[in-house]
């Protein structure tokens, strides 16, 4: 039978996390990390010298509230991980180029004879453009895919916990990898593709503004949801895409939006 997540004692961790170092009780928070992982070393230490291990109770709370926010067990995730790094090393495995990069050959060359490798449709040219830049995308997207998953590999002594963050990111691109795959091979010449959630006539700034408004919304919505982890997911998945963008397109956010953010749970910059 699956552990049942305990909504109560996850707004234990919420708020002890969120709370302001210097005004919270790390005994306490020691004491929810115990009835988590049951190290009774790191509880004890912490008792005798809570000056100390304060960051270090706070990393690992807010490490294990992430994984409890998306609703997920710590056996789910162990689960998550095989399923996860399966589906990334097929997708690796498939877009490898015939060599290796050099130094002749930066990555940005090493991304375009990947692409080749895999074939470009003989119609290429006839496509929109909003189809054929997904292919570029692509090859980005496999250098990072790598990078990640070349980095969980080298944390493979670590806990599947300690590995969650990494396996998020490596999903969300082998996800967007294969979708961008999809939308490729099934386009018609001349038929537009729009990406959801975007306008075609959308500038930057504008582009900008929804996400930051969208993460508003997400930040009051979110804590509604509580009890309601599919609901919640979906909101917390569409966040994180915002905050990436944002992030990507060097979009400052303000010391409030990153605490707030941060609390929650979610990667920033």
């Amino acid at each position: 039978m699956a552990a049942i997540i305990d909504p109560e004692f996850t707004k234990q961790m919420q708020d002890w996390v969120q709370a302001l170092p210097g005004q919270r009780d790390v005994k306490a928070g020691a004491e929810l990390l115990l009835r988590i992982t049951r190290n009774e070393f790191l509880y004890r230490s912490a008792c005798a010298r809570p000056e100390k291990y304060d960051a270090i109770i706070e990393a690992e709370l807010s490490k294990h509230l992430r994984i409890r926010l998306d609703g997920l067990t710590r056996q789910q995730v162990a689960s998550m991980e095989r399923t996860v790094t399966a589906a990334a090393s097929e997708s690796l495995a498939a877009g490898e180029p015939p060599a290796a990069a050099t130094e002749e050959q930066p990555e940005a060359t090493a991304a375009a004879r990947r692409i080749l490798s895999r074939g470009l449709r003989p119609d290429h040219d006839q496509l929109p453009n909003t189809v054929k830049v997904l292919v570029e995308e692509n090859g980005r997207l496999f250098f990072k895919m790598k990078s990640v998953f070349e980095a969980l590999k080298r944390m493979e002594d670590a806990t599947p916990c300690d590995r969650y963050e990494l396996l998020k990111q490596l999903k969300e691109l082998d996800d967007r990898y294969r979708a961008n795959w999809r939308v490729y091979d099934n386009a018609q010449p001349g038929a537009e593709h729009i990406i959801p959630g975007t306008k075609p006539a959308q500038t930057l700034d504008q582009q900008i503004t929804a996400a930051c408004k969208y993460l508003t919304y997400g930040r009051k919505r979110l804590p509604e949801l509580d009890g309601r982890p599919d609901d919640a997911l979906a909101i917390r998945t569409e966040m994180q895409k915002r905050i990436d963008f944002l992030t990507e397109v060097g979009h400052r956010f303000s010391r409030g939006v990153l605490v707030s953010l941060k609390s929650l749970g979610f990667r920033t910059p």
